[in-house]
């Protein structure tokens, strides 16, 4: 009896010993995936650069030791729950980075000066909710400002209002919306815009009282009218909307007055099959990401094609079925990049 219980103490420490040079194996043979484009359209011709993608929340721990790693191999890690699954919209501002995954039900909070990734937790009463207890039923986007947070969820009809440090503040849009999808703020006016694909709508309210300024919009092909709208950006004074089954971009002012539009339903350089997210960079080229085609088309306001950034794929610097995006006041440009389950962040460089 003493001679197998020896024998099966053998063979379980062999195991143990075979996992451990596996992984020493594994660590020093480990390289950088460095055989991927970064600079758009050419590195001498470089508009756009790639900067990094973010997935998980172990991008950002500190290094762990040899040991640290054999443990969590061996027995799990904690927080390995901290993963993006299928991110949707995303904004940025003061290094921070939001990320709305209606698969995981979360909503996500980078923090590069702290170098950490987290779940977007939020408090009531003074005590915050454990991560645990899950809050959010399908948050579609995010945008901040400098004091508040808000994230539309299409599953409760309804903006959902956060100060920075999480606490719930207000829920808007319930005896309105239908399925509010994109978001975008204008400091000028202090309103929050607010898409309703099912109504056809953009919705507007007041970001320091929440009271409705506004709305328009209804359904049709007309100028001005929207076909299931999903994305919604704020820049130069000027409001841009994904106009999905129209298959185009409408430019509107901060009031909801037609400017003007371009795109129309193709297959080629500059058509659109499924325009889901939009952003607008300092010199006012209009980035459109479409879905079906794996990438994000970049145009000057006369809907003129001047390049796209990314191609269909897993690779860093292409896409699987991306929807949203964000450029934020340093020019930095973030991609939901859906079906990879990460953010790709890139940098326009300037004309």
């Amino acid at each position: 009896m003493n001679r197998w219980k020896i024998k099966y103490n053998r063979i379980k420490v062999i195991s143990i010993l075979a996992i451990f040079f596996v992984i020493i194996g594994g660590t020093n043979s480990i390289k950088a995936v460095d055989d991927f484009q970064k600079y758009w359209p050419s590195q001498q011709n470089a508009k756009i650069k790639f900067i990094r993608s973010v997935s998980h929340a172990q991008q950002f721990k500190q290094k762990e030791s040899f040991w640290g790693k054999f443990v969590n191999f061996i027995f799990g890690k904690k927080d390995a729950e901290v993963r993006l699954q299928r991110p949707w919209g995303v904004s940025a501002i003061n290094d921070q980075l939001f990320i709305a995954d209606p698969a995981t039900q979360t909503v996500y909070k980078v923090d590069f000066k702290e170098d950490n990734m987290q779940k977007f937790l939020y408090a009531s009463d003074g005590e915050f909710f454990s991560e645990g207890e899950e809050y959010f039923t399908s948050p579609i986007d995010v945008v901040a400002d400098d004091n508040k947070i808000f994230v539309s969820d299409a599953a409760q009809q309804s903006i959902l209002v956060f100060s920075k440090e999480g606490e719930l503040i207000k829920q808007l849009g319930t005896d309105k919306l239908k399925r509010p999808t994109g978001l975008a703020v204008s400091n000028k006016k202090d309103w929050l815009y607010v898409v309703d694909t099912i109504k056809n709508k953009v919705y507007v309210y007041n970001t320091n009282d929440y009271e409705l300024v506004k709305e328009f919009g209804e359904r049709g092909g007309e100028d001005g009218e929207l076909n299931y709208p999903v994305d919604v950006f704020v820049r130069n004074n000027k409001l841009y909307i994904s106009d999905s089954m129209n298959f185009r971009i409408e430019i509107f002012d901060l009031d909801g007055n037609f400017i003007t539009k371009f795109g129309h339903l193709g297959d080629g350089s500059g058509d659109f099959a499924r325009p889901k997210g939009v952003a607008v960079d300092s010199d006012g080229h209009i980035y459109v990401v479409d879905a079906l085609f794996g990438a994000v088309q970049i145009f000057n306001e006369k809907g003129q094609l001047l390049m796209t950034l990314g191609r269909e794929g897993t690779n860093l610097g292409e896409f699987w079925l991306p929807t949203g995006i964000y450029i934020d006041e340093q020019d930095k440009i973030y991609v939901a990049d859906s079906y990879n389950k990460r953010v790709q962040i890139f940098k326009y460089l300037g004309k």
